[in-house]
């Protein structure tokens, strides 16, 4: 069971300095709360990331979720503005992020391939009009971006159409 005020639920995350991530499942997890992201691929070093499944996954978007604001004293008490936002459901990005020893060279070549999600279930308010976004967004031209497959989602016991999501 995964809860996220703050950032992404599921993630295989930007610090990639490493030569491959690979043979990872995730299988019958609840998100039941997220704040940016549900499930995240970001590839922001040069890894090889690939053979990763994703596989019955339950996500809840609720009426009450609203954006996480940063206290900077105690204080600081929370106002909310009571408008809900919708984490994206998934993002899968090559964007670059380095650190101090671990600077990826544009030379290098990100992979994100054999990446599957097969049964995703939403599990949407009836208040909420919003469909839940999914991105994949190659930044590096670079990158090599592959077989991606996105599989029975459904929102609300219904077909989810991921007919038209491209890589931009």
């Amino acid at each position: 069971v995964f809860w996220c005020d703050w950032g992404k639920n599921i993630d295989i995350g930007l610090a990639t300095a490493c030569k491959e991530i690979k043979n990872v499942l995730w299988e019958d997890c609840d998100i039941i709360h997220g704040s940016s992201i549900n499930i995240a691929i970001s590839c922001g070093q040069w890894a090889d990331i690939h053979d990763i499944r994703y596989q019955r996954i339950h996500i809840e978007y609720t009426k009450g979720t609203e954006k996480p604001v940063l206290q900077k004293n105690d204080e600081e008490l929370y106002e909310s503005d009571g408008i809900t936002i919708i984490p994206t459901l998934i993002r899968i990005t090559d964007q670059r992020r380095n650190w101090q020893g671990n600077i990826a060279s544009e030379l290098e070549e990100p992979k994100i391939r054999n990446i599957e999600f097969d049964s995703i279930y939403l599990h949407v308010d009836e208040e909420i009009d919003q469909v839940p976004a999914i991105t994949i967004e190659k930044c590096i031209e670079r990158s090599d971006f592959a077989n991606i497959s996105i599989q029975n989602v459904f929102m609300n016991g219904k077909p989810f159409d991921t007919s038209s999501i491209s890589i931009s």
